[in-house]
C-alpha cells in the first residue's frame, strides 16, 4: 500500500499503481464482453487477491464461466460471493 506524502515520487507511483489495475480490470472486462470467456478468466485472475476477490470481480468470472456453460465453477463463484456479503 502506498501512502500519499507530499512528494511527486510518491503521488506519481500511486496514480501509476491506480492506472494499471484499472487496465487490467478494463482489458479483462473487455474480453468478458466481446465473449472471449476463457481469456477474460485468465486476466482476472492475474489481479492481485484483494481486487480479485471483490464482488465484481467475482460476478464477472462467475458470468464469463456461465457463458461458458460450466455451471459448477459457476455456483462455487456465487458461493464465494454470497458468503462474503
Amino acid at each position: 500500500m502506498t501512502f500519499i506524502v507530499w512528494s511527486e515520487g510518491v503521488v506519481v507511483c500511486a496514480a501509476d499503481g491506480l492506472m494499471q489495475l484499472l487496465q487490467d480490470l478494463a482489458a479483462a472486462y473487455q474480453a468478458l464482453t466481446q465473449f472471449e470467456c476463457q481469456r477474460a478468466i485468465e486476466l482476472f485472475g492475474l489481479l492481485p487477491a484483494r481486487h480479485y476477490n471483490t464482488g465484481w470481480v467475482l460476478c464477472n468470472v462467475a458470468r464469463a464461466y456461465f457463458e461458458l456453460c460450466d455451471y459448477r465453477q459457476v455456483n462455487i463463484y456465487i458461493l464465494v460471493y454470497t458468503c462474503e456479503y
